[in-house]
């Protein structure tokens, strides 16, 4: 996805409980990890800011659900959120370089 200079943005990732503990990781183009949801953070979003326009990659990992006693495989729904606002509109968000 291409975040756009001067602006903040906020990526949320929901999905249904049935589907275990659901990660995500954002990453730039070289693999870094730049943010994961598996580093003891409970909140489902990250907020921050890029200083220039760049790609970032949004990762979704989903644990392998085991089938029940009926032999059914539990399904479920994942949604990512992608939101943005103006620089000049911010309050406290975490900085990206």
């Amino acid at each position: 996805m291409t975040f756009n200079e001067g602006n903040d943005y906020r990526v949320l990732v929901l999905f249904q409980e049935v589907l275990g503990d659901v990660i995500f990781k954002i990453k730039d183009k070289t693999g870094k990890i730049l943010y994961s949801s598996e580093a003891g953070e409970d909140k489902p979003f990250w907020d921050f800011r890029v200083n220039s326009t760049q790609q970032l990659i949004v990762h979704v990992f989903v644990p392998k659900v085991e089938k029940t006693s009926t032999q059914i495989s539990p399904q479920g729904c994942i949604s990512i959120l992608v939101g943005f606002k103006p620089q000049e509109n911010i309050s406290k968000v975490k900085m990206m370089k």
